[in-house]
């Protein structure tokens, strides 16, 4: 039937769901800090939540994320890890003049699970401009009948 064949074909379709977004203010932040992020260039599927600085999963499925942050000098350095549903899936440590650190992750999220992006210790700077966080949907999980 038509209606069974059209139902088939959406649930076979994977959404789009993707996120860019940084932080264009430099921010000090204690443990267990979220750092946050004011710039948004893009947002598909509306997962990124500008007023917490979670993405929140809008489908259940595996997700690709990545951050990048960068420390002001080598006194302020940035020690930095991402949670996906409150576990730390990578860290990024920068102790240098301008250093940036790199975290890349694929988890599988449940629709309503957050991942975000935390401060590790004390004396957290970063760098205006320099931290962003990113993320899409690689594949959704099937719908069940």
């Amino acid at each position: 039937n038509t209606a069974q064949l059209q139902s088939q074909i959406n649930d076979a379709a994977t959404p789009l769901v993707a996120f860019n977004v940084a932080a264009t203010t430099i921010q000090t932040l204690d443990y267990p800090a979220h750092l946050q992020f004011n710039h948004v260039y893009y947002n598909e599927g509306s997962g990124f939540d500008v007023s917490t600085g979670d993405f929140v999963a809008p489908v259940s499925g595996t997700y690709v994320l990545h951050f990048k942050t960068r420390s002001i000098d080598a006194s302020h350095y940035a020690d930095t890890y991402m949670r996906v549903n409150g576990a730390e899936v990578c860290r990024a440590y920068v102790h240098d003049y301008y250093d940036s650190g790199l975290c890349h992750a694929v988890a599988h999220m449940n629709q309503g699970q957050k991942a975000n992006i935390q401060a590790y210790g004390s004396n957290n700077k970063y760098f205006v401009y320099a931290t962003s966080f990113t993320g899409f949907l690689l594949t959704h999980d099937p719908v069940k009948q």
